[in-house]
């Protein structure tokens, strides 16, 4: 199973930044990793608690991802944690291999 892991993060809870950023990186992870649909057996999304105004989930399923199963879920609130923070950890059919995907200031997660 490819186990894939990644975040990014956004400058403020705002919809439309939400949006371009959980499609940036589900984008960057679908085409480096050559991977469609059905061979993704589910995304687990979670986010920051100053992230509101959307659901990352819904901008998944809105990106063609309608037999994914998705779960959403609060990121802990760590002291001097990233704010404005999207991660996801999507299990899907390929190598056993974990794979990592940081972009934005969320490089600082994962040296």
């Amino acid at each position: 199973m490819l186990v894939i892991r990644g975040a990014i993060n956004i400058k403020k809870n705002e919809k439309e930044l939400i949006k371009e950023a959980t499609e940036q990186l589900m984008t960057k992870i679908i085409k480096q990793e050559n991977i469609k649909e059905p061979e993704i057996h589910s995304i687990i999304v979670s986010a920051t608690s100053d992230i509101t105004e959307l659901n990352p989930c819904t901008v998944i399923r809105k990106m063609g991802f309608e037999n994914t199963a998705l779960m959403g879920v609060q990121e802990m609130d760590i002291e001097d944690g990233l704010p404005f923070t999207i991660r996801l950890l999507i299990h899907a059919e390929g190598e056993n291999n974990t794979k990592f995907y940081y972009l934005r200031d969320a490089n600082k997660l994962r040296s």
